[in-house]
Parts: C-alpha cells; sequence; structure tokens
C-alpha cells in the first residue's frame, strides 16, 4: 500500500455514499408500505374509474419520506411516481373537513393515474 492509497482512503466515501442512497430507498420501499399503501388502495378503490384521486398524510410522514427519497418534493414525487406506476403526483394543502380552515398536520396528496 502506498502513501497515496493511505491518504485516498479516508477521503474515498463514493462507495460509501452509494450505500447510504440504497439503504434510504430500500427504507423509503418499507416505510411507504407500512405508512402510505393502505392509503393508497383505499383511495384507488374508491374511485376506480377516475383518472385522480386524493388522500391526506400525516405531515410528520410526509417529511419522512421527503428525508429517505432526497430531501426535496421533487424526488419523493420522482420515487412515487415510479414506485407506484402512476402518471404524476402532486403535494398541497390538506384542509379540514367541512371546513374553509387549512389542516396543518396533514399534507394532501393528489395521484394522476396512467
Amino acid at each position: 500500500m502506498s502513501w497515496q492509497d493511505i491518504l485516498k482512503a479516508p477521503f474515498d466515501t463514493q462507495e460509501r455514499n452509494q450505500q447510504t442512497l440504497e439503504n434510504f430507498q430500500i427504507e423509503l420501499k418499507k416505510k411507504l408500505e407500512e405508512r402510505l399503501d393502505y392509503k393508497w388502495n383505499e383511495a384507488l378503490t374508491n374511485n376506480a374509474f377516475g383518472n385522480r384521486f386524493d388522500f391526506d398524510v400525516p405531515t410528520v410522514d410526509h417529511n419522512n419520506f421527503k428525508i429517505l427519497a432526497g430531501g426535496t418534493e421533487k424526488s419523493l414525487r420522482d420515487a412515487l411516481v415510479e414506485l407506484y406506476n402512476v402518471k404524476d403526483v402532486s403535494f398541497g394543502e390538506a384542509w379540514l373537513p367541512d371546513s374553509d380552515k387549512r389542516d396543518f398536520s396533514k399534507v394532501n396528496y393528489s395521484i394522476d393515474k396512467k
């Protein structure tokens, strides 16, 4: 082992970064299955013939999904489109039922089917 290899070793993070990204993707899929699949399936069942369906997700879950997907809503949107094979996913404000007041504890997911 040369002195260049010794100096390079602590700074060679590409492999470690790749492994971390893969772990995040695995964790994201697991969290989505635990926290989102039942809402997704319920909304899809209730609107089987429509092109769009909506449901609310707790803000804490949304933020955790976003972190695991790469830190941005775009990365989460791209991950959901790929994992669930849909046309588009958008995020919006959730509202209290029968009210004009915003529910800050939730985020609305709006899904466009292919």
